[in-house]
Order: C-alpha cells, then sequence, then structure tokens
C-alpha cells in the first residue's frame, strides 16, 4: 500500500514554552528516554532522500532499542510486528508458507495487478498501433530456500537463504512478462520515440529499432532543437535521475548532430552523433533520433533523446545496456513466437543472478530487478533468527568419561544432569554411576533415576526415600516412597501407600501405581520399587518416555533394552503390546504375540525366532524413526534397539530429539546424537562426527569459515545442529530448536519500499514488550509529535535536522560545518528540546560515513547524555568529545 506523507511540522519546542521545558529536563543518558523503566518512547527520523547508510544506521539504532527493551522487560520471546511501506506482496500466506528445502515459487506462482497494482499497472501504447499491455512476474521454481556457504562458498559461513542460479534460461529467479493485445511493429516509424510504461518504468522506443533489436531509452526525455530558421530553439535543460542538464545543438547534418552537455556544476562534453545511434555525454545517454540539414532556408534540426540507460533487447539473447551494448549477465530475452520487433505480441525477460558472488538472496537482502528498476524480490528475514526464536540443548563432555544434558523443560526449568557414564561401561547414568531407567516396570533402587509421563507430562526422576516399616500396627504404614524432580529440586512426589507393598504416586496431575516388596532389614541400596504408568494398559508397557523443552522439542534418553516377554509391569503379566513414542503421542500399540513356551513371537507383525540366537529380527516404524526387535538366546526375551539412519543397529546409549509436526509434511522428524565411546578411559567419551536427522534430504554438514572447528547442519523444520571440533579428542553438540518451524519472510515489492521485522527475539519467560520498527521519514515527522525523537542524517538530506540546526533545507558541505562546527570526517550527536517535555537528538555527520560513525558511537559507547543541551563531536566511532553541556 502507500502512505500519504503529511506536511511536515515543527519539531521544536516553541520560544515561550523554550525555558519552562529546560528547567523540566531531566538528565538521562542514552537509551534513555527513549527505552526507560520498561517502555518505550521514541521515534527515528530519516530523510527521505538520504543515502542508503543512513537507513543501515537507522536499523543499527532501532535493533539497539529493541534489544534493551527486551532486556528490561524479562527477554521472553516473540514475534516483532512486520512494518512495511510501500507497495509489497507477501509471497506467503496463511498456512501456506515458504519453508526450508522449498522454492521460492512453492505458495505464489504469478503475480499480477491484483497483487501488484502499482508496479504492474495495466498500460497502453500507441505506436503503430494502439493496444492494451498487461504485464505479470512469473516466480521460478529454481530458487530454493537452502542452508549452504552462501553466496561465496569460499568465504562465508553456512546460512539459510535463496541460492540463485546463473543461467536466465534454465534457472531463472523470475520472467518479467509483457503482453500486448494486438501486434505492435517496434521498428515501425509511428512506433519509434514514443513512450512506453514496462513494470512502472518509462521507456521512450528508440530509432535505432531494427528488424531485429528493440532499443529502448530508460527514463529518457524526447527533445526538438534547431539552428537558424525563424525561430531556432538551441538549447533545452533537462532533469535525468534528478540532476539538471542543459543539452545544446550546435551542428546538424542529414545524417548526424553534434550535441553538447553541460551540467550543473559547468562541466561541459560534446560529441557527434550519428543518427539513429546515441552515445555517452557526461554519463548520460544521449541519442539522435533524427538530424536534418536545410541548405534553402539556411538552418538545421534534431530530435534528441536523453536518457539514463540505453537499453537493446533482442530474441534469445542477453540484454544489452549502453551504446556499448553491454550484455547485462543473467538475462535472456524471448520474443515469444517470433524473432523480429515487427510482430511482438509478448516479451518475457528472463532474470537470474548475474555471477556466483552474488547467486544467493540471504536475509535482510533484496535481489532488485537489474533492468527495470522499479521492483525487487525481499527477503526482510526469517520468522525464527540463528540466534532468537530459539533454544539450545546442550551436550558436553565432563571429564573423559562422563557427558552433559543442559536444556530448560517444557515448565521453564533449566538445568544441567549428568546422563552418560563411562567410568567402566557406557551407559546412561549420573556421575557416580546411578543409571537413568527409560521404561515402564523396571526395578529401582534408591538414588537411582526414572523417565515418566510424556512430552510436557514428561519428568526425570530421582528415588530419594524407599523404606518398609516393621512396626507399624497397621500394614503398609510407616512405608514411604519418595521421588524428587531432577530439573526442580525443590518438588517432591511422595507415594499414598494404600496396603503392603503398594499404593500410587501422582506425578504431573497423573496417578502411578507404586509395587515394592522387600524385608524392613533389607539394605538400603538393594530395596526396589517398580512404577505402573497410567498412559499403559495391563500387558502393556512404556518405553523411552520424552521429556518436553521450553519451546516443544521432546527429548527421548536412548539404549538398547533387553525385555522378557514373559515378566509385564505387574508378576504374572506377558507384554502383549509395546508403546513407544513418536514425537506426537506413542506410536499405533506395538502387538506382541507369544508362542507357548515363548521360544517363537511376533513383534509388530514380525515373527522373531529366539532359537536361531540373534539371528532374528523384526523392524517396527515408530514416526520417522524405526525400531529393531531382535531375539535373545534366552525364550522369550527381546532386545530392543534403535535403527541408525545410515543402517545398523545402535548399540550405545543416544540422545533422540523429536521436533513438532511439520506443518508442509505432517512429519515430526528428530534428531539422534549417538556417542563414540572407548574401552579404555583415557580416550574421551564423544559426539559422533555425524549427528543424524532423520529428515531424508538434510544438507550436508558444512564447516564454518569463521571458525573452521565448528560444523553445521540444518533439517526441514530448522532445527541447527552445532558440532565443536576444537577439542580433536572429545567433540560437543548443541541443538539450536526453533520455536516453529523456520519459513522465510520473501515478498515481492517495488524498489522503494521499505520492510522491516518480523523476526523472533529474546529468551526466558514472561511479558515482554517489543519495539519493532519505528522508523519514519522527514515528510512523516507530524504522526509522532508525542514521542522523543532520534533524527538520523545532517540537514543537507533529512528537513528535521535542518530545522534543529536553524538553517533551511537543504544544507550541505561548508554551510553545515559553519553551522555546527563539524566539518569533514566528523558527527555530532546533540540533543534539543521539543514541545511537552520532549526531546530530539540528532546523529548527523558531515557525510554519510559521519553519520554511521555517530550511530556506531551512540550505541556501542557508554553514558551518552541525552540531555537537552548536550552535544559531542567525534571522528569515529568509539571517539567523541562533550563540547557543550545544558
Amino acid at each position: 500500500m502507500k502512505f500519504k506523507f503529511k506536511k511536515i511540522a515543527s519539531v521544536l519546542t516553541s520560544t515561550l514554552m523554550l525555558s519552562s521545558t529546560l528547567a523540566l529536563a531531566a538528565a538521562a543518558n542514552y537509551p534513555a528516554p527513549f527505552v526507560q523503566g520498561g517502555n518505550a518512547d521514541v521515534a527515528i527520523v530519516v530523510g527521505s532522500t538520504a543515502a542508503a547508510t543512513d537507513y543501515a544506521a537507522v536499523f543499527d539504532i532501532n535493533s539497539d532499542l529493541s534489544d534493551e527493551l527486551v532486556k528490561q522487560t524479562g527477554g521472553s520471546t516473540v514475534t516483532t510486528p512486520m512494518s512495511i511501506s510501500g507497495e509489497a506482496y507477501a509471497l506467503f500466506e496463511g498456512s501456506d508458507k515458504i519453508y526450508i528445502n522449498d522454492s521460492l515459487n512453492n505458495v505464489k506462482k504469478i503475480l499480477t495487478d491484483g497483487e501488484m497494482p502499482v508496479v504492474l499497472a495495466d498500460a497502453d501504447f500507441s505506436g503503430n498501433v494502439d493496444t492494451d499491455i498487461t504485464q505479470t512476474i512469473v516466480l521460478g521454481s529454481n530458487p530454493r530456500l537452502t542452508f549452504a556457504k552462501q553466496p561465496d562458498s569460499s568465504d562465508d559461513d553456512p546460512t539459510l537463504g535463496f541460492a540463485l542460479g546463473t543461467t536466465a534460461s534454465s534457472q531463472y529467479l523470475y520472467n518479467a512478462t509483457i503482453n500486448f493485445d494486438d501486434a505492435v511493429n517496434f521498428s515501425n516509424s509511428d512506433s519509434e520515440g514514443e513512450d512506453i510504461v514496462l513494470f512502472g518504468q518509462k521507456f521512450t522506443i528508440g530509432t535505432a529499432t531494427d528488424f531485429d533489436e528493440l532499443v529502448l531509452f530508460k527514463s529518457s526525455q524526447t527533445v526538438e532543437l534547431s539552428l537558424g530558421g525563424t525561430s531556432p530553439v538551441t538549447s533545452q535543460e533537462v532533469t535525468v535521475e534528478g540532476k539538471k542538464y542543459t543539452i545544446e545543438l550546435t551542428s546538424a547534418s542529414d545524417t548526424t548532430a553534434t550535441i553538447r552537455i553541460t551540467d550543473e556544476s559547468g562541466k561541459t562534453d560534446s560529441k557527434e552523433i550519428t543518427q539513429s545511434s546515441s552515445k555517452k555525454l557526461l554519463g548520460v545517454e544521449v541519442a539522435v533520433n533524427r538530424a536534418d540539414e536545410s541548405t534553402a532556408l539556411n538552418s538545421a534540426s534534431a530530435e534528441i533523446s536523453v536518457g539514463a540507460q540505453r537499453i537493446t533487447l533482442q530474441d534469445e539473447a542477453e540484454v544489452k545496456v549502453g551504446s556499448d551494448k553491454t550484455p547485462l549477465d543473467g538475462t535472456v530475452v524471448d520474443f515469444v513466437g517470433t524473432t523480429s520487433t515487427e510482430n511482438i505480441t509478448r516479451i518475457v525477460v528472463q532474470v537470474a543472478a548475474n555471477e556466483s558472488d552474488n547467486d544467493a538472496i540471504l536475509p535482510g537482502m533484496a535481489f532488485v530487478d537489474p533492468l527495470f528498476g522499479s521492483f525487487k524480490i525481499d527477503l526482510s528475514g526469517l520468522n525464527i533468527g540463528n540466534e532468537s526464536g530459539r533454544e539450545n540443548i546442550e551436550l558436553k563432555g565432563s571429564g573423559n568419561d562422563k557427558f552433559t544434558l543442559t536444556m530448560t523443560n517444557y515448565r521453564g526449568n533449566l538445568k544441567t544432569i549428568t546422563f552418560l557414564n563411562n567410568e567402566s561401561a557406557l551407559d546412561l547414568a549420573d556421575g557416580s554411576r546411578n543409571p537413568i531407567h527409560v521404561r515402564e516396570g523396571v526395578a529401582i533402587n534408591k538414588s537411582q533415576y526414572v523417565t515418566v509421563g510424556n512430552e510436557n507430562e514428561g519428568y526425570l526422576l530421582e528415588l530419594t526415600t524407599l523404606t518398609n516399616s516393621s512396626t507399624a500396627s497397621v500394614t503398609g504404614q510407616g512405608d514411604e516412597v519418595v521421588f524428587r524432580d531432577v530439573f526442580d529440586t525443590s518438588k517432591t512426589y511422595t507415594a499414598s501407600i494404600t496396603s503392603e507393598g503398594s499404593g500410587t504416586i501422582t506425578i504431573g496431575g497423573k496417578s502411578y501405581g507404586v509395587i515394592y516388596s522387600f524385608p524392613s532389614t533389607t539394605e538400603s541400596a538393594a530395596r526396589q520399587v517398580t512404577l505402573n504408568y497410567p498412559d499403559s494398559a495391563t500387558g502393556k508397557v512404556v518405553l523411552y518416555p520424552t521429556i518436553q523443552t521450553s519451546k516443544g522439542a521432546k527429548v527421548m534418553l536412548y539404549k538398547p533394552l533387553t525385555l522378557n516377554l514373559t515378566a509385564g509391569v505387574e508378576a504374572g503379566q506377558n507384554i502383549t503390546n509395546i508403546m513407544i513414542p513418536d514425537g506426537e503421542d506413542y506410536a499405533s500399540d506395538i502387538a506382541v504375540s507369544l508362542s507357548t513356551g515363548g521360544t517363537n513371537y511376533s513383534i509388530g507383525g514380525n515373527a522373531v525366532n529366539s532359537s536361531n540366537n540373534f539371528s532374528s529380527s523384526g523392524a517396527v516404524a515408530v514416526g520417522r524413526l524405526n525400531f529393531n526387535f531382535t531375539a535373545n538366546s534366552v525364550p522369550a526375551q527381546t532386545v530392543v534397539y534403535l535403527l541408525d539412519p545410515d543402517g545398523g543397529n545402535i548399540v550405545n546409549p543416544a540422545l533422540v530429539i523429536f521436533e513438532e509436526e511439520e506443518d508442509d509434511s505432517n512429519n515430526e522428524d528428530a534428531v539422534i546424537v549417538q556417542f563414540t565411546a572407548f574401552a579404555s578411559s583415557s580416550t574421551p567419551l564423544s559426539v559422533n562426527n555425524d549427528v543424524d536427522l532423520t529428515w531424508g534430504a538434510d544438507f550436508n554438514r558444512l564447516q564454518l569459515e569463521s571458525n573452521d572447528d565448528l560444523y553445521q547442519s540444518i533439517d526441514k523444520y530448522g532445527t541447527i545442529v552445532t558440532v565443536d571440533q576444537s577439542d580433536t579428542d572429545q567433540y560437543v553438540a548443541t541443538i539450536s530448536y526453533p520455536d516453529e518451524q523456520v519459513y522465510a519472510l520473501v515478498y515481492a515489492a517495488e524498489v522503494s519500499a521499505s520492510i522491516e521485522g518480523g523476526s523472533s527475539s529474546g529468551g526466558g519467560t514472561g511479558n515482554t514488550k517489543v519495539l519493532g520498527s519505528v522508523r519514519v521519514s522527514d515528510d512523516e515527522v507530524s504522526t509522532v509529535s508525542n514521542k522523543n525523537l532520534i533524527v538520523v542524517g545532517g540537514s543537507c538530506v533529512n528537513k528535521v535536522a535542518a530545522e534543529l540546526i536553524g538553517a533551511t533545507f537543504p544544507t550541505c558541505g561548508s554551510d553545515w560545518e559553519t553551522k555546527t562546527g563539524a566539518g569533514a570526517g566528523s558527527f555530532l550527536v546533540q540533543t534539543f528540546s521539543r514541545t511537552g517535555g520532549k526531546i530530539a537528538t540528532l546523529v548527523s555527520g558531515y557525510n554519510a560515513g559521519d553519520t554511521t560513525n555517530g550511530a556506531k558511537y551512540i550505541t556501542t559507547q557508554t553514558a551518552v547524555d541525552t540531555t537537552v543541551g548536550k552535544k559531542y563531536k567525534g571522528t569515529s566511532e568509539t571517539s567523541a568529545s562533550l563540547v557543550t553541556t545544558a
């Protein structure tokens, strides 16, 4: 959409109010008063004609204030609002998104004036025929949202972005398509010299157009000049791309004209140009459409087109630019259905990257159309960034023979636990080799651990108390069973004993059966208790319960398990069904069928014969995982293995992280972290070099260029796995899990559109306020009359800056220095009073680079005083002096 800018209003305090306002102004240091006490009161003003570096400075200041606001309000994860000015159309909508490995045209394949009514507005052309023009942008399937070292594979760290090809005919980013209702002969004299609007950009048909080349002059103006005769017009002033030039005809013949051009500074150039051709004068393309000399009338005349750029289109050829016809790499033209300019009904310009160094659109970047220059494909960001909106699950070595897990559970408890111990044999165990049990019905000793529940009802518990009283007058009275929550040690769960050796315990709102049987004289370490889970019924057994993280991932602790199928949770039971989490709930019950004596059995429909002594097995899919049930040498026993996605059983303990359901595939993929264990404790326990991703098309593990000890991979959901090999004996891993599936915030937009925000930020809990984008142009300042301002850029480009220093707009160069005392290479940060007790802090420099330094200074240096009247002058982003005090 388009914004109508209001007329600029004064931002300064009136003379009558100035003294009282100054008296009330309180001392403050940046970021106050813009962000203070967990509240934001700020607008950042940039000149509507400012350089790109000023906009970058605005972004830096905006981000810095946003970070400060998050810090002051607790740092919860939130999504900043998208701020869009100008015409922009999202290439994602509702539940249809462009996820990792998706094509750019996954949601929207073609754009018309219905989506972009300005850039793709219908037009008309009056030449040899009068015809209507419709225009579309057809998006390509080749650009994909990929994780790669891009755009330069030799210099850049891997990142997500749209990977582009460089072959326009087969790898186009888009096809810019122009349709004519009637066939046009562009080489016809009635067409030459006529204006045509394509994708919002005005062109003039050049007289050099011939049978196979269509010549356009971009942003051109046509003038008629003459010498001699009764009313000669020897010169005319024109404006090209905001600059004024004087065009003068000095001589002409029937075939050539000599043109002189003079710019605003008085610089001049003159060249003879042949009719129907062009040359550059002072960087401006000048074409002579027609030249004429009359000896009888002693006169000469010429029709001249003055344009910023000459464009040549030819069927099945690259676009060519300028009078020297320089190829525009990454483009190819198709005069659909013809090869000549004399019968055109459709023109398609296919566009790709111009070279491999530019073959990606990364977050925060845009690809601007190289021919028309009026629109862009803008990847404003990702819904989840590489750091924001994520949680880390860290796996680190502790000495040579232990590994720790650090994560935040669903209830917001951050905890580091030792979960692997290789002191004598690799097992799920704490630092003292107390085992961690991962199945229902297992015998648990004091100081041992067990996983119970599943997902957000999942817990890791430690058995802290287990007693059996011999003196109680009532059976079971005085017995005690107590578990402690490992992630929140302040919470304990005590069983209610209902009879000798049994009772119930409530954990997370669910009731678990408690079973124990031992004499009161049994040593504490030998006492055992089992739990009967409420999720399973008689004959069913739960394996590998998961614990949900703060962002919704589910963590499963795995090790091979040996099951006696004739010994269920309670005495006398056979196991009839096995329940294993699949990332969402439990897999459909895996049915178990036993023969008499248990020699033969089937699991999940797979026949297993234990008499074959380990040679018989059957695999069962559990979500995106596969478990292998292998015969043991003991009848009615099976060994449960998780299968490696690369093949074979995983025989060592491992950690599995289930992701939430992918919106585009309904899968709950998983990350499987395996560990390398050695018989000798002098050789450290280590994460395997290659962490497995169950997503079948996972990207290769990529080494970072910025740190060659780090390797990263990513999967469809957007989980980033980083393996740190800085310790060559012991690799560690960090799994960065996103709050939701990652997708691209990508737009087709007019080139002047501003698209900001939309990424997540924070970490922690609470209700965090988010700053979002607070940028306004100097023409819009009246809309923020009640806010404190940060004004970026000097009086040469920013009307508000000119008002603050009491200058007319534009005031540039030496006049700026006279007003401010900031000469070449200097910036100033100065605070002024506004009506209503507000302030305006000016961050500006002699040139654009100096303004950049000023923005870096205010956002990186401490104790920058923003009290009214304070003025700093500096020469670098780290150095400035206070030259005026309030």
